[in-house]
């Protein structure tokens, strides 16, 4: 259930999320002011969304497989750990970070988030200035997204 409801995340900044900002008057936590961009280290590996990556930097998946992504042509590599998944896109010269998402509430994002946690706990660590688009908070440093999964005012998603 989890992953499918994880794969009903959009993309920052795409269509129609960005006539829908929210204007607050507390902008950003300090952890997300000091945030260069949303990025990830698992394992002593550091993943940030459109970064190249090396496949052999990753620890050993639990599981790994492939899927031709037909609209960027190439082919998206997931990589399947206990408590995230990291995919990445190929296109035959490099592979690019394309999402990693987290799937247990075991593991908490570099900031304290983790899934199960409220919706107060995601303002204090990140702040109000995020997109709201239906379930989904967007929040957005540099060229990188956060989208946080809220359900019954709790979080039941994280992808960068």
């Amino acid at each position: 259930m989890t992953i499918a409801i994880l794969l009903g995340f959009s993309a920052c900044g795409v269509g129609a999320v960005e006539d829908q900002p929210k204007t607050t008057q507390n902008p950003q936590s300090d952890a997300a002011q000091a945030a260069a961009c949303y990025g990830f280290v698992f394992q002593d590996t550091e993943l940030v969304p459109g970064d190249c990556l090396a496949a052999e930097k990753l620890p050993m998946p639990q599981y790994t497989y492939r899927q031709t992504n037909t609209i960027l042509g190439g082919e998206d590599t997931f990589y399947n750990f206990v408590d995230i998944e990291v995919i990445v896109y190929n296109n035959g010269a490099s592979s690019v970070i394309r999402s990693i998402v987290v799937i247990s509430p075991n593991l908490k994002t570099p900031e304290g988030l983790s899934l199960g946690d409220s919706t107060e706990q995601v303002i204090k660590l990140y702040g109000n200035n995020y997109v709201e688009d239906g379930d989904q908070w967007l929040f957005s440093v540099e060229n990188t997204c956060l989208a946080i999964l809220i359900q019954d005012g709790l979080v039941a998603g994280i992808e960068y």
